[in-house]
């Protein structure tokens, strides 16, 4: 396992990469702390439907809230794949697929897989101007009450 690599530790990347790799092996070997980033998952991928679906109903797709919440977890983790760049192509060719089966128009589900798509881009492009803005601040009374309390490092934190 990587957190048992010393050698990786030798460069800078591999520093965090060691980090990373044992602090993901402290979460998951704590069942409290594993239980709440897993439930912390599962609020993502509910909000993430809750958004794809909003946005089908905005467009008039007629797709319902269980049909989306059936479909739409199976279309977010085919699109974990690394096959393209963040998701274009895929992202759309698995929406149109998957949703015409539900019944909604080849037109409407592939509107609502550019519209993620662009929504998703314009949120990763605010946060990572955030990021950038506020990489030099760093609270360290924040860091420790996080590492207090979850007993992970500052390279999750990142």
């Amino acid at each position: 396992m990587l957190f048992r690599s010393e050698w990786l530790t030798r460069t800078r990347l591999g520093s965090f990469i060691h980090a990373l790799s044992n602090d993901t092996w402290m979460i998951l070997v704590r069942p409290k702390t594993a239980s709440f980033f897993i439930l912390l998952s599962l609020i993502n991928q509910i909000l993430t439907c809750a958004m794809i679906w909003a946005t089908g109903v905005a467009i008039g797709a007629g797709l319902s809230w269980i049909d989306a919440l059936i479909v739409l977890p199976g279309v977010l983790v085919l699109l974990a794949l690394p096959v393209s760049i963040a998701g274009w192509g895929l992202r759309e060719g698995i929406m149109l697929f998957s949703l015409t089966l539900f019944g909604v128009s080849p037109e409407h589900a592939v509107a609502m897989s550019v519209l993620y798509g662009l929504t998703c881009l314009v949120v990763g492009l605010a946060g990572g101007i955030v990021w950038l803005l506020m990489h030099g601040v760093r609270s360290e009374e924040h860091t420790s009450e996080l590492q207090s309390r979850f007993g992970i490092s500052y390279a999750v934190f990142c």
